[in-house]
């Protein structure tokens, strides 16, 4: 019996000590969020550039990528280790809201793809998604939009490979 009871404790300190260290993780990327801020001058693109890079190591992420929306495209915005392969594809291409994409569009909520390949966008050869599986061997992501006063001004997109 008291085996049983010190293994319930331990498993709750265990619980509790991950929760604490998640809570230091996320506030210690918000404090650095904020110098970054506060150093730039109105430059928007390292403030991006910290923020996705916060989002992708918080979320235990191979790579991420922000784009801002415009009314009728994703335009890159900010990349964090985003594989060679992927790098001009996804600089110099905007993305139609198809898919996911559009799903983030109409409910301003994140989407989460379980795994690329067996994706609708996937299976259809959009582009995108193609390049995301094949290029840069993602398997699952998770778009999270970005808003101001619930409208859509971008999404940070993560990936696990």
């Amino acid at each position: 019996m008291i085996a049983i009871e010190n293994v319930r404790l331990f498993d709750e300190v265990q619980a509790k000590t991950r929760d604490l260290t998640e809570s230091l993780e996320q506030q210690t990327a918000m404090s650095e969020v904020l110098e970054v801020i506060s150093a730039s001058a109105g430059e928007l693109e390292p403030v991006f550039q910290k923020m996705l890079e916060n989002a992708t190591r918080v979320c235990g992420a191979r790579f991420g990528v922000m784009s801002l929306w415009d009314g009728t495209h994703f335009n890159f915005a900010a990349g964090y280790d985003v594989p060679p392969t992927l790098r001009p594809a996804r600089k110099n291409t905007p993305i139609p809201p198809i898919g996911a994409l559009a799903k983030v569009i109409e409910t301003r909520r994140f989407f989460h793809i379980p795994d690329v390949r067996s994706s609708p966008g996937y299976l259809a050869r959009a582009p995108h998604t193609v390049e995301i599986a094949e290029l840069a061997g993602a398997r699952t992501l998770v778009i999270v939009p970005m808003l101001k006063e619930n409208e859509l001004i971008g999404i940070i997109t993560i990936y696990r490979q």
